[in-house]
């Protein structure tokens, strides 16, 4: 996979953060100044991570297109043939980059399946050539959660296990049990047929050891929310009623 360097301004780090954490889940390595050593030379630094990188993602904003720092890092990317730019707000590029196509994200509220987002990682496979991402399905999506970097505890991976099986079940995936990572197994004997099945999915909560991962944390949620809500006879509670319970369970 690539290691990436992105360019924004101070103002969008937020949208900075939420686009690296996707970007990680989706395999490549990233670089941002947060991850400015204590002590390190700033600007050595930087050019030092614009060397490594195989591709600059340059985040275009307002604010950004006023930045001499993101504008010096962009002129570096176009010269060596690295330059992915995406806009954050309703903005053009600054003079010398207007004939650049940029993906828009100034309508992304963070779904890493949203069109944004494939269209950056198609981009990014073509700058590098590497591998295009494959589709994601409702199968696919679950079996990349139950293999992801959140950290579980025994009883979590336990429930999660337990809803994956029941949501292969309905759609007439067999198994008689599921493994955990935790190293527990849990029944997929469900029935696929019932008058009335309802179920919510409580938001998960971050127990990584840095405390860092909320907001994948959240996308697995909602994601696995979004996949039951299209299993034929199962009644799930809304996203609203379910996260309104987040910190408080």
């Amino acid at each position: 996979m690539a290691h990436l360097f992105i360019s924004y301004s101070r103002t969008d780090r937020s949208a900075i953060e939420k686009l690296s954490t996707v970007l990680e889940a989706a395999g490549h390595s990233v670089w941002w100044d947060r991850h400015i050593r204590g002590g390190a030379a700033f600007a050595k630094d930087i050019e030092s991570q614009l060397q490594k990188a195989d591709a600059v993602i340059v985040a275009w904003s307002s604010e950004a297109n006023e930045s001499d720092w993101v504008k010096d890092e962009a002129v570096f990317a176009r010269d060596k043939g690295k330059l992915l730019p995406i806009v954050l707000t309703k903005c053009e590029a600054p003079m010398g980059f207007r004939q650049y196509q940029s993906v828009d994200f100034s309508r992304w509220k963070g779904d890493p399946d949203d069109e944004p987002v494939q269209r950056l990682l198609s981009s990014i496979a073509d700058t590098t050539g590497g591998a295009a991402p494959e589709p994601i399905t409702p199968k696919s999506a679950i079996q990349k959660f139950v293999s992801s970097p959140i950290y579980l505890g025994g009883a979590a991976a336990a429930l999660l296990a337990l809803i994956v099986a029941a949501i292969f079940t309905f759609n007439g995936v067999g198994g008689d049990e599921l493994a955990t990572d935790a190293g527990e197994t849990v029944a997929a004997n469900i029935p696929s047929h019932s008058d009335e099945v309802s179920i919510a999915v409580l938001p998960f909560a971050d127990m990584s050891p840095e405390g860092n991962q909320e907001y994948f944390a959240d996308g697995l949620s909602e994601e696995l929310l979004n996949v039951l809500v299209r299993v034929d006879g199962l009644k799930v509670a809304s996203r609203t009623s379910s996260f309104a319970l987040k910190n408080q369970v």
